[in-house]
């Protein structure tokens, strides 16, 4: 009985610790200070279709940028440019970034956060762990379809059983949304996403039937949830971040 009890609060803390590290990168993406304005990070992707000819098609870490990093290289581009960036509105600043190909995409913002959160469970090396295109390393060698499928991650079969920085996988693999947590019955989701407020966006998916997979349940972001197109969309957790909440359960 004691055994159970201190499993159960130690799983409870580890979500608890997970949950709150995430929240602080994610805020962090949400809360940029340029040009004396608070922005969030703009949705950008390293290769961009319609800028072909353009130095927009291929931007170098472009998507995979972290916080500080979206900060500093806006700060140089505005110099660069003779840009002074405490006389643009915040929109204009978006679009300034955006322009200049700074920002996060799905991938890089996934790779990050579930860094993060293995770091904060005491997990060590993630970068040399997870496995990306032709067997390389690094956040600018994963996709989207990479963190979601072997060797990387495994299904998440009950929704019930979602933890901080599990993915949901949709468009065949083409996307991924962050799983922040789930609480009374709603699971609480992150990504950037270039449609509607474009950037990182918050919304929640309540599970209405606890038997069917994710793309079943109500999605308060859309009119219809981010499509589901093949059998392997849904929700996946990196086997990584499942070691190090399974290492967090054993009895001290």
């Amino acid at each position: 009985m004691l055994e159970t009890s201190r499993r159960i609060l130690a799983k409870e803390n580890a979500i608890e610790i997970a949950r709150l590290s995430a929240e602080t990168l994610v805020n962090k993406f949400e809360n940029l200070e340029i040009g004396g304005k608070i922005v969030k990070a703009p949705y950008w992707k390293n290769f961009k279709s319609g800028f072909e000819g353009t130095c927009l098609y291929y931007v170098p870490k472009g998507g995979k940028l972290s916080p500080q990093e979206i900060v500093d290289i806006t700060v140089a581009k505005a110099s660069e440019q003779g840009q002074d960036l405490n006389f643009l509105s915040g929109e204009q600043l978006g679009y300034f970034m955006r322009s200049n190909g700074v920002g996060v995409d799905c991938s890089g913002f996934a790779y990050q956060i579930s860094r993060t959160i293995y770091e904060s469970l005491g997990g060590v090396d993630f970068d040399h762990k997870i496995i990306g295109k032709d067997g390389a390393v690094g956040i600018t060698r994963v996709n989207a379809w990479a963190l979601t499928s072997e060797p990387n991650s495994f299904r998440v079969e009950k929704l019930t059983d979602i933890k901080p920085g599990d993915l949901i996988r949709s468009f065949g693999g083409s996307h991924a949304v962050v799983v922040l947590g789930l609480s009374s019955g709603k699971i609480q989701c992150v990504h950037p996403y270039e449609t509607g407020e474009n950037g990182v966006q918050r919304f929640n998916v309540t599970i209405e039937y606890p038997s069917a997979d994710i793309f079943n349940q109500k999605w308060d972001e859309m009119e219809e949830p981010i499509l589901k197109i093949d059998s392997n969309d849904g929700v996946w957790r990196l086997k990584i971040l499942e070691g190090v909440y399974s290492f967090n359960l054993l009895p001290r």
